[in-house]
């Protein structure tokens, strides 16, 4: 069952979109897609794309699992395995967490824009799908993130 086309992905919106259809196709349990039910086999063309985090509670926390290529790119570490809270550069308070915080307590995808914090000083913020996976306890443990970058074009320009 692959849901994409078989081309490359030209921009955010297509990401964020793909990414929504293949979720919405997703056996569900209750509300949400189980986190069983994801199979990367199914869009090899977002895997670049593509961030798996698993879900914390008390406190809330998030471990990454899996990074695509295109996004550990543009981190300054490999983050695999590795808390988000352990990360100097993200903050409990900040976008990222508040963004996903959302999708956990709202139990739905939210699409995001959270400023870009990274190593390539051309880009200025990150486009993000996330999309909670709930266990067989019906609460929300993994999250995909899909996540692209946008650049600053003036900086482009000059380099």
């Amino acid at each position: 069952m692959n849901i994409l086309p078989d081309r490359n992905l030209p921009s955010n919106s297509s990401v964020a979109s793909l990414a929504l259809e293949y979720w919405d196709t997703l056996p569900k349990h209750g509300d949400l897609p189980l986190r069983t039910s994801f199979d990367p086999i199914h869009i090899p063309h977002l895997l670049p794309y593509i961030i798996l985090l698993e879900v914390f509670y008390e406190p809330l926390d998030f471990r990454y699992r899996v990074i695509g290529s295109h996004c550990r790119e543009h981190f300054f570490d490999n983050y695999t395995g590795r808390m988000m809270s352990s990360l100097d550069h993200i903050s409990r308070d900040g976008e990222l967490f508040t963004a996903l915080r959302t999708t956990i307590d709202e139990r739905r995808p939210v699409l995001t824009n959270v400023s870009y914090v990274g190593p390539k000083r051309e880009f200025r913020k990150n486009t993000e799908a996330m999309l909670p996976l709930c266990g067989v306890d019906g609460r929300v443990g993994h999250i995909l993130v899909f996540l692209v970058f946008d650049t600053i074009p003036s900086l482009l320009a000059s380099d």
